[in-house]
């Protein structure tokens, strides 16, 4: 993730296109995880899709300090339902 992440200005507000197109994600905030700070990123198929990924990255670290998978609910449009979820529970260097 960092060196994938670090070719981008993190801000709070950015939107990015990724995997050439495939993809859209749109900084939405900040998140303290095991005591580190990070980008709260958003990832969806489109601009206004249904939310299929979230991560709280930081761009000094090679793997995210959270991962949370969704999939959309199959009666509703843009209704999601948490899949799984990975976090850090303790840093130390």
């Amino acid at each position: 993730f960092s060196m994938y992440f670090m070719n981008f200005d993190l801000e709070v507000g950015e939107a990015v296109n990724l995997f050439g197109g495939t993809g859209y994600m749109k900084i939405t905030g900040k998140e303290k995880v095991a005591g580190i700070q990070g980008f709260v990123c958003e990832f969806r198929e489109k601009k206004k899709g249904p939310l299929l990924s979230r991560w709280v990255i930081n761009p000094d670290l090679a793997l995210p300090l959270k991962t949370e998978n969704f999939e959309k609910k199959e009666d509703k449009e843009n209704e999601v339902r948490l899949t799984s979820k990975i976090e850090l529970q303790k840093y130390s260097q």
